[in-house]
């Protein structure tokens, strides 16, 4: 059995820990949140978007804009995050190889 000063520490111990997770969950939510909304802007943008090619490209450049946020926030934390910019540089890089290639060939429209 542990003496009362034991059991106190022990108490606070848990206390302390239990308040650490619940502000981490806390903080999941808010980046759930913050995703979900930004999931609905790119759905948004890709129905309001003519033709399949263009609501692509449209996707493409919100799912870009979204990988530069992200990065800046990583950078700002001081975190490692040139895997994410080479990602987003890759994706700016074929979603314009994608756009000129739709801007070249055009689909006709269907009667």
């Amino acid at each position: 059995m542990l003496d009362p000063g034991d059991e106190y520490r022990f108490q606070e111990l848990v206390l302390h820990k239990l308040n650490t997770i619940i502000s981490i969950l806390g903080s999941i939510q808010e980046e759930e949140t913050k995703m979900s909304a930004q999931l609905d802007d790119l759905i948004v943008i890709v129905q309001n978007t003519e033709g399949v090619e263009d609501s692509a490209i449209a996707l493409l450049q919100g799912l870009s804009a979204d990988i530069a946020t992200l990065a800046a926030e990583l950078a700002a934390q001081g975190i490692d995050n040139q895997k994410l910019v080479d990602l987003g540089v890759e994706l700016d890089t074929k979603t314009a190889a994608l756009a000129a290639a739709v801007a070249a060939n055009p689909v006709p429209p269907t009667p």
